[in-house]
């Protein structure tokens, strides 16, 4: 019972002085994830209004005080939306019944809307520092391999790859941006999990790592993000390079529990699991294709049968 009380009025502090932590470096992000689960543990025990109380307070005080975000209420409410909304909503999708896969695809769309929007905002800034850390990048490879006794020639290629590594990060920002903030919500819902698991309460999380299976509707949403993509230009091409990106990390993930589901099937030893993954990490685009084309593979075929171990 005093963890239920503790929890909600946490929750009411970190937003309330969100404004004053939010510019300080580590303790940002790590107040950022306590607030994000407090404020999911929160709404899950029906104590949304303090949740909302705490977010107008903060609100106005941002407003009426020195705290950094008078000249960009924008940027404060999009902090707002990503630490206390999206958790929000989250919680009030489970609560009302629905599944937690359901319930965190909702609260992803809203964190990807935010993330779009602070990427536009602070393009020229999110592009300088790319550009910055290439050029110090640069400097230090150079500085290697005349050490090494390479020539020039070897130097200029590595620029290149340095200049390409570069376009390629400008490119996939909002991407790398989006994938981010889903995985702090991600891990929150995950902990949230854990939380009720630990008090043997029941809570309709992710369930066993063995069966996570992408909806099957998603091949369609991805066949045509890639008929689009054969087909576009410009900006167009951009953001769908980005959202095939972010596909690709959800069916890697789903492959990856496919694998995961075949070696238990198999009753390999220990030692053999290790390998394989030591393998699969430094196979790199490799490996991580494979974990790719073994979740698309699934999300059609159903190998392991989810819908019907679901039901069961």
């Amino acid at each position: 019972m005093h963890s239920r009380q503790t929890i909600p009025s946490m929750a009411a502090i970190l937003i309330v002085s969100i404004a004053f932590w939010s510019n300080l470096p580590l303790v940002n992000y790590v107040c950022l994830n306590i607030m994000m689960l407090f404020v999911m543990l929160s709404v899950i025990e029906r104590k949304f209004w303090i949740i909302l109380g705490a977010s107008l307070i903060a609100i106005v005080l941002t407003s009426i005080l020195d705290t950094g975000y008078n000249g960009n209420i924008g940027a404060f409410l999009g902090l707002l939306t990503f630490g206390v909304v999206s958790p929000a909503i989250v919680a009030v999708i489970i609560n009302s019944g629905r599944k937690a896969g359901l319930a965190y695809g909702a609260g992803a769309l809203i964190i990807a809307a935010v993330s779009v929007f602070g990427y536009i905002q602070g393009m020229q800034e999110i592009h300088a520092f790319i550009d910055t850390s290439r050029d110090i990048a640069l400097r230090y490879t150079e500085v290697q391999l005349q050490t090494a006794g390479f020539g020039a020639e070897r130097i200029a290629e590595a620029k290149d790859e340095m200049e390409y590594i570069g376009r390629l990060m400008k490119r996939f920002a909002p991407g790398f941006l989006i994938l981010t903030g889903i995985s702090h919500l991600f891990i929150q819902l995950l902990c949230v999990e854990w939380y009720y698991m630990r008090r043997d309460s029941y809570f309709p999380g992710f369930g066993n790592f063995t069966y996570w299976k992408t909806p099957e509707y998603l091949l369609y949403i991805l066949g045509a993000g890639l008929l689009i993509r054969l087909f576009s230009g410009g900006y167009i091409e951009i953001a769908v390079d980005n959202f095939l990106l972010i596909f690709s990390v959800v069916y890697g993930v789903c492959g990856l529990s496919l694998l995961e589901y075949l070696l238990r099937k198999l009753k390999l030893p220990l030692y053999i699991k290790i390998v394989f993954y030591v393998g699969l990490t430094l196979s790199a685009l490799g490996g991580y294709l494979i974990t790719v084309i073994a979740g698309v593979f699934d999300s059609y075929f159903d190998y392991r049968k989810v819908k019907a171990h679901t039901l069961g």
